[in-house]
């Protein structure tokens, strides 16, 4: 990929037009000019995630006219990002280099942004993170924090999941940052207030907890109540979200369509969670099991206590394991593929009445949607689950 240069597209010879002033204070930055790397526009839920652009660091205008700013930047903007707001994730710049940069970024406010280094684990590297993004332009500009001629390549990075480093000590979001965890399942908000379902064996054995939705923070979560029997667990968070939704008095039927969502294998697997789908399989488990359904939809070590959804969007079940291939390897000389086994939903429903948990049932009214569309839904109140020991 060609990189432009700074100097060849004239920056250095205007920097004194197209001033600018906030708050009493003349800038040289001109969020009007044309960006120098380009620009894109992009909505939430973007994909990739992280969106990445190569550009040229620094230039030749002091930072420091821009309060609590450092380094040198150019006049124009290096990128810019016109975003659209679509959920409530956050919306995160970094930027990775081997040289010591620094990060500037204009909001659709206009109020301006700045950061040196982000955190330890980040080294040099700056990053700005906007917690309530608004919906809007934002210029950014990558500079050096020291002086020179020199225009360091550097690689800007958008993205609604975190850090693209391990966090160490910081309590800024980490949307990556599972150290210190022993294990770790998916779970589901279930009522307007923070009630989180799980399964027992997510939680079983530790002695600390945190739920994470896609693009938030990381957040304590407390164990309400837990049943080994049904395999089912109660968490609670400090949170008002929207949940998930029952499937109330609609059937599920033997080759129904279902849907799961959540987060296997994490720090192998996408941070972002993970989606499959197919059909209901049986109406029962191993052995006739009636507390429990299976599914053609794959499931890996981590989706567990995560949702199964029909295409209504409403759950018809929690997931909670696979056939042991080994048991039926060597007890049956076969093996199994793709059984996968979810707890019905009256099971989940009467868990959480019993603990007292207001929680929504669809009106049996409405029409199917698209897969694309559930995961969109499923997104706003399924999160990882970290278990720490």
């Amino acid at each position: 990929m060609t990189i432009p240069s700074k100097q060849s597209n004239g920056f250095i010879a205007v920097i004194a037009l197209g001033l600018i002033t906030m708050s009493g204070t003349s800038l040289a930055q001109d969020v009007g000019a044309e960006s120098i790397f380009g620009s894109v526009e992009l909505t939430g839920n973007f994909q990739p995630d992280p969106y990445t652009i190569e550009l040229s660091a620094g230039g030749s205008v002091a930072a420091d006219s821009i309060e609590g700013c450092s380094g040198y930047i150019s006049n124009a903007p290096d990128y810019k990002l016109d975003f659209t707001k679509q959920s409530d994730f956050h919306l995160s710049f970094f930027v990775i280099s081997d040289a010591d940069t620094t990060l500037v970024i204009n909001d659709p406010s206009g109020v301006w942004h700045c950061d040196d280094d982000y955190n330890d684990a980040g080294g040099t590297n700056p990053g700005v993170i906007f917690a309530d993004p608004q919906s809007g332009i934002y210029d950014i500009w990558v500079g050096t924090y020291e002086e020179g001629d020199s225009y360091p390549a550097a690689e800007l990075v958008v993205t609604e999941i975190g850090p693209p480093w391990s966090d160490s000590g910081s309590s800024t979001p980490d949307n990556n940052n599972e150290s210190g965890a022993s294990s770790s399942g998916t779970g589901f908000i279930v009522s307007q207030t923070g009630h989180v379902l799980t399964n027992h064996h997510v939680i079983d054995g530790c002695s600390n907890l945190t739920f994470q939705l896609r693009g938030q923070l990381a957040m304590e979560a407390s164990l309400i109540s837990s049943n080994s029997a049904t395999d089912l667990a109660l968490l609670k968070i400090s949170l008002s979200s929207s949940s998930a939704v029952f499937r109330g008095s609609r059937r599920l039927r033997l080759g129904d369509e279902v849907v799961v969502y959540g987060f296997p294998l994490q720090g192998d697997l996408s941070s972002q969670g993970n989606l499959t789908y197919g059909i209901v399989s049986a109406l029962s488990g191993l052995e006739d099991d009636l507390s429990r359904l299976q599914m053609t939809a794959q499931i890996q070590p981590g989706n567990s206590g995560g949702p199964v959804l029909n295409r209504f969007g409403e759950i018809v079940g929690v997931v909670v394991e696979t056939a042991n291939e080994e048991f039926f390897r060597q007890q049956r000389g076969t093996d199994t593929q793709n059984l996968n086994f979810a707890i019905r939903d009256s099971m989940a429903v009467s868990f959480l009445e019993t603990n007292n948990v207001n929680y929504a049932v669809g009106g049996g009214q409405g029409s199917q949607m698209a897969i694309a569309d559930i995961a969109e839904a499923a997104q706003e109140f399924t999160g990882l689950i970290m278990c720490y020991q």
